[in-house]
Protein backbone atom coordinates (compact mmCIF):
# COMPACT_ATOMS: atom_id res chain seq x y z
CA UNK A 1 0.00 0.00 0.00
CA UNK A 2 3.02 2.30 0.37
CA UNK A 3 4.50 1.93 -3.11
CA UNK A 4 1.31 3.51 -4.92
CA UNK A 5 0.99 6.40 -2.44
CA UNK A 6 4.59 7.24 -3.07
CA UNK A 7 3.81 6.81 -6.70
CA UNK A 8 1.11 8.89 -6.31
CA UNK A 9 2.46 11.70 -4.27
CA UNK A 10 5.48 11.69 -7.27
CA UNK A 11 2.71 11.98 -10.04
CA UNK A 12 1.65 15.00 -7.91
CA UNK A 13 4.62 16.92 -7.26
CA UNK A 14 5.52 16.21 -10.75
CA UNK A 15 2.05 17.51 -12.10
CA UNK A 16 2.06 20.42 -9.68
CA UNK A 17 5.82 21.49 -10.53
CA UNK A 18 5.15 21.32 -14.18
CA UNK A 19 2.12 23.62 -14.27
CA UNK A 20 3.83 25.75 -12.33
CA UNK A 21 6.70 26.15 -14.86
CA UNK A 22 4.18 26.73 -17.94
CA UNK A 23 2.10 29.38 -15.32
CA UNK A 24 5.01 31.07 -15.13
CA UNK A 25 6.17 31.32 -18.22
CA UNK A 26 2.89 32.17 -19.74
CA UNK A 27 2.93 34.93 -17.36
CA UNK A 28 6.12 36.43 -18.02
CA UNK A 29 5.50 35.97 -21.70
CA UNK A 30 2.46 38.35 -20.94
CA UNK A 31 3.93 40.62 -18.96
CA UNK A 32 7.09 41.44 -21.22
CA UNK A 33 5.88 44.48 -23.37
CA UNK A 34 4.68 46.43 -20.11
CA UNK A 35 8.89 45.85 -18.44
CA UNK A 36 10.81 49.02 -18.73
CA UNK A 37 13.32 47.54 -21.45
CA UNK A 38 10.67 47.31 -24.07
CA UNK A 39 8.08 50.26 -22.71
CA UNK A 40 9.51 52.98 -24.96
CA UNK A 41 9.50 50.88 -28.10
CA UNK A 42 5.40 49.95 -26.98
CA UNK A 43 5.36 53.98 -26.63
CA UNK A 44 6.86 55.42 -29.90
CA UNK A 45 5.12 52.59 -32.28
CA UNK A 46 1.80 54.19 -30.10
CA UNK A 47 2.57 57.93 -31.21
CA UNK A 48 3.64 56.92 -34.50
CA UNK A 49 0.08 55.05 -35.21
CA UNK A 50 -1.73 58.18 -33.75
CA UNK A 51 0.67 60.71 -35.89
CA UNK A 52 -0.25 58.68 -38.78
CA UNK A 53 -3.93 58.75 -38.15
CA UNK A 54 -3.89 62.40 -37.34
CA UNK A 55 -1.77 62.90 -40.75
CA UNK A 56 -4.43 60.89 -42.65
CA UNK A 57 -6.87 62.99 -41.10
CA UNK A 58 -5.59 66.67 -42.34
CA UNK A 59 -5.41 64.75 -45.56
CA UNK A 60 -8.48 64.09 -46.17
CA UNK A 61 -9.54 67.01 -44.22
CA UNK A 62 -7.62 69.20 -47.34
CA UNK A 63 -8.90 66.92 -50.14
CA UNK A 64 -12.39 67.48 -48.88
CA UNK A 65 -12.06 71.30 -48.21
CA UNK A 66 -10.75 71.82 -51.81
CA UNK A 67 -13.44 69.43 -53.84
CA UNK A 68 -16.39 71.86 -51.31
CA UNK A 69 -14.59 75.03 -52.37
CA UNK A 70 -14.32 73.97 -56.02
CA UNK A 71 -18.09 73.45 -56.18
CA UNK A 72 -18.44 77.13 -54.27
CA UNK A 73 -16.30 78.18 -57.26
CA UNK A 74 -18.21 76.62 -59.97
CA UNK A 75 -21.88 77.96 -58.69
CA UNK A 76 -20.50 82.08 -58.21
CA UNK A 77 -21.54 83.94 -60.88
CA UNK A 78 -19.32 84.93 -63.32
CA UNK A 79 -17.35 88.08 -62.55
CA UNK A 80 -14.22 89.42 -63.35
CA UNK A 81 -11.33 87.85 -61.68
CA UNK A 82 -8.45 90.04 -60.31
CA UNK A 83 -4.71 88.82 -60.79
CA UNK A 84 -1.81 90.72 -58.91
CA UNK A 85 0.60 92.61 -61.12
CA UNK A 86 3.28 91.71 -58.46
CA UNK A 87 3.24 94.92 -56.01
CA UNK A 88 0.96 94.25 -53.95
CA UNK A 89 -2.30 96.27 -56.41
CA UNK A 90 -4.48 94.21 -58.13
CA UNK A 91 -5.80 94.90 -61.83
CA UNK A 92 -9.22 93.36 -63.14
CA UNK A 93 -8.62 90.90 -65.71
CA UNK A 94 -11.98 90.63 -68.26
CA UNK A 95 -13.31 87.07 -68.46
CA UNK A 96 -13.47 87.03 -72.04
CA UNK A 97 -9.35 87.08 -72.33
CA UNK A 98 -8.66 90.17 -73.52
CA UNK A 99 -5.47 92.23 -71.93
CA UNK A 100 -5.68 92.92 -68.35
CA UNK A 101 -7.59 96.77 -67.74
CA UNK A 102 -5.55 98.76 -65.92
CA UNK A 103 -6.66 99.86 -62.53
CA UNK A 104 -5.63 103.22 -62.12
CA UNK A 105 -3.66 106.04 -64.56
CA UNK A 106 -4.42 109.59 -66.49
CA UNK A 107 -7.81 110.63 -67.26
CA UNK A 108 -8.55 111.32 -70.78
CA UNK A 109 -10.89 114.50 -70.10
CA UNK A 110 -10.31 117.44 -71.93
CA UNK A 111 -9.93 120.94 -70.13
Amino acid sequence: MIPKRVFWLTVGAVAGAGASVRAQRAVKRKVAPYTPEHLPGTIVGGVRSIGDGVRGAVHEGRDAMREHEARLRADLPTAPRRRSTGAGTLRAVPSNGDAPVSGGGASTASN
